[in-house]
């Protein structure tokens, strides 16, 4: 953006070079702060950049058509917009600023995504990655008993098995035996012989 201004300071030139410069820069610095100021005696101008825009419009504004500070030339000035300054310091350092810019622009987009990179949350396929149970491996040591613990769970085991096949042949055995008692009791002999068969000799 054009932050320089145009002044024609004809019918002041009488100054001379130094105190007109001077006079200048006093001027224009009440409406903010003069980077450069290039003052050309021959064509009666001098170029006049700001540090921001609004202060040169500010200045342009309220200094055209009016006198330099301090002057009793009653000179008027005219005041414009710069396109071309004819200073090549001010050329140079213009360019190097936009450069400048430009640079600080592109590192802000940067870090700007880094930072969103950076703090978005996981996906939902990463989140169920995470918490598939398969991940847990058997031969994982974090997940193993105690040597003790996993002695006596084995030990209970067999134990329980034990009582089980213990008990299982003496349920059968007292079945039988009442089924025995029962055959018995109607006159059934267990081998399926009628209890009061005799032998032809009876």
């Amino acid at each position: 953006e054009n932050r320089t201004l145009y002044v024609n300071f004809e019918g002041a030139s009488s100054y001379g070079y130094e105190k007109l410069q001077k006079m200048i820069r006093k001027t224009f610095e009440q409406f903010g702060t003069v980077e450069t100021l290039s003052v050309k005696m021959q064509k009666a101008i001098a170029f006049v950049t700001y540090d921001i825009r609004a202060s040169a419009e500010f200045a342009k504004e309220c200094m055209s058509s009016q006198s330099l500070l301090g002057s009793t030339l009653n000179e008027v000035l005219d005041v414009r917009w710069s396109y071309d300054d004819a200073n090549p310091m001010a050329v140079l350092k213009k360019k190097r600023k936009a450069e400048e810019e430009l640079a600080a622009a592109v590192q802000k987009k940067i870090d700007s995504e880094e930072q969103k990179r950076g703090a978005r949350p996981p996906s939902k396929d990463v989140a169920d990655e995470e918490d598939d149970i398969d991940r847990y491996l058997d031969d994982d040591p974090y997940y193993d008993l105690p040597a003790e613990e996993e002695k006596q769970q084995e030990e209970g085991g067999d134990r329980a098995q034990g009582e089980a096949d213990a008990v299982a042949p003496r349920g059968e055995g007292k079945e039988e035996q009442k089924e025995a008692a029962k055959m018995e009791e109607e006159g059934v002999n267990p081998l399926g012989l009628i209890a009061d068969y005799g032998s032809d000799s009876d």
